[in-house]
């Protein structure tokens, strides 16, 4: 009987360790060296009470987007943020979810910013956001840039998102 126990708590641990349930998610991400050029015009600032959020959108001359290199964080800092281009809506969305990590209680505030194919940048912020908070910004049928930073409690900014996402990929492999 203690044979059969033995066996069974063995064949469950053995289980978990093949699913790979003990190791830890780990993210790579390879820095681009290119940089974008845009000439500021106009810009307007708004407050949203309901959210504490702040949302500023400027108009710019014409604009080159291309990402930029993020910055590399300290394990102690690290954290995930996902982004979804709305790629079917005639007015399309991109939401950005901020979504923890080990670093997530050293966080003061997650920073957005989409410049837009026609010129247009709009920025937001999240203060001490949470797993799944997210900020949603209007985009563009062509391509529009996104860039994220995280403020944390220790005054460093780091860049953790830099993209160029176009409304629909031209590719015909995909």
């Amino acid at each position: 009987m203690k044979t059969i126990v033995l066996l069974a708590i063995l064949c469950i641990f053995g289980v978990v360790l093949i699913a790979g349930c003990t190791q830890p998610a780990t993210t790579t991400q390879s820095p681009v060296t290119t940089s974008a050029v845009q000439q500021s015009t106009e810009v307007a600032v708004v407050n949203t009470p309901s959210s504490g959020n702040a949302v500023a959108a400027t108009q710019a001359g014409s604009t080159q987007l291309m990402s930029g290199p993020t910055d590399t964080v300290p394990d102690i800092n690290k954290v995930l943020v996902q982004v979804d281009r709305d790629r079917v809506a005639t007015t399309p969305t991109i939401t950005i979810s901020f979504r923890g990590g080990s670093g997530m209680n050293a966080v003061v505030s997650m920073d957005v910013a989409v410049t837009r194919s026609d010129g247009i940048t709009t920025t937001k912020s999240i203060n001490r956001p949470s797993v799944g908070d997210s900020v949603t910004i209007d985009g563009t049928t062509g391509s529009d840039r996104v860039q994220v930073w995280i403020n944390t409690n220790n005054g460093k900014r780091y860049l953790v998102y830099d993209q160029v996402l176009p409304f629909r990929n031209t590719s015909p492999n995909l």
